[in-house]
């Protein structure tokens, strides 16, 4: 038996009688197909596809190389000819030797505070082994870090262990080899080394192409100044402008984003948790 419904009228509508029949049938229609019979599990009645086989082990996926159809980023895909120089940087390695550079600044920074009696002052030779390292770390250096993580399952740790062979094989260093980390946890070397990474990226790349692009449409907006212009304001002319004034107002804004990006990244003011 079909129900009825009355509209505003009080009248029956045939159009509220049919929606009613179905919301009435949808509500009635019997739910057991979307329920697990008694003593099955949910995984049971509806198994999830997973990555495993059905023997238990994993399948093995072939190993693609690196390039633009395999990288899991644009950044290294379809981007990587403009973003190339920042592998320098933001790459495992970059990460790596931006680390090397804190350690080494640190066991130096101890070595210059008088009531660290244990680390005396360093020779001038000693000091140019750090500046070195520091600044000449390579990836083959970085491999040997990535080695030993295979057993430390640490990445600081493990640089700690590198950079104590390297000082291992000079007499002075090798005096005070224990003192390398000392007093940092793995977050005093990460976050100083992001600021490193991050100042270095901006001062040799995104500054000097912000202003690059800064530069060139400022020259347009000179070139174009009294080049007339249409504008217009939901879809209606308005009043009319200059193509120069209108490329000197996007040189403008870029220029203000280009001063944000500095006070965010800029400085290291933030980064440093230590002080003795």
């Amino acid at each position: 038996m079909q129900s009825k419904a009355l509209c505003s009228q009080g009248r029956t509508c045939r159009l509220h009688t049919k929606h009613a029949s179905r919301k009435a049938a949808h509500l009635a229609a019997p739910v057991a197909h979307t329920l697990p019979r008694s003593g099955v599990s949910m995984a049971t009645a509806a198994p999830e596809k997973t990555a495993v086989s059905s023997n238990g082990k994993v399948p093995q996926v072939e190993k693609l190389e690196l390039s633009e159809l395999t990288a899991v980023s644009p950044l290294d895909g379809r981007y990587g000819r403009s973003t190339h120089p920042l592998r320098h940087i933001f790459s495992e390695y970059g990460l790596i030797k931006a680390r090397v550079a804190v350690e080494a600044r640190w066991l130096q920074q101890l070595a210059e505070i008088p009531e660290v009696t244990e680390v005396p002052a360093f020779s001038a030779d000693a000091n140019a082994v750090l500046d070195d390292l520091a600044a000449g770390f390579s990836v083959e250096d970085a491999q040997k870090v990535k080695d030993i993580e295979k057993t430390t399952n640490h990445d600081v740790k493990a640089v700690e262990y590198v950079l104590k062979q390297k000082f291992a094989g000079h007499p002075e260093l090798a005096a005070v080899l224990e003192f390398t980390h000392f007093a940092c946890t793995s977050e005093d070397i990460n976050n100083l080394s992001h600021g490193l990474m991050l100042t270095e990226a901006l001062q040799k790349h995104v500054l000097p192409a912000m202003d690059q692009v800064i530069s060139e449409i400022s020259r347009l907006a000179s070139e174009y100044a009294d080049i007339p212009m249409l504008c217009r304001t939901h879809g209606q002319t308005a009043t009319p402008s200059t193509m120069g004034k209108e490329m000197a107002v996007f040189a403008y804004r870029l220029q203000r984003q280009r001063q944000q990006v500095c006070g965010a990244g800029g400085r290291l003011d933030g980064f440093q948790h230590h002080k003795l």
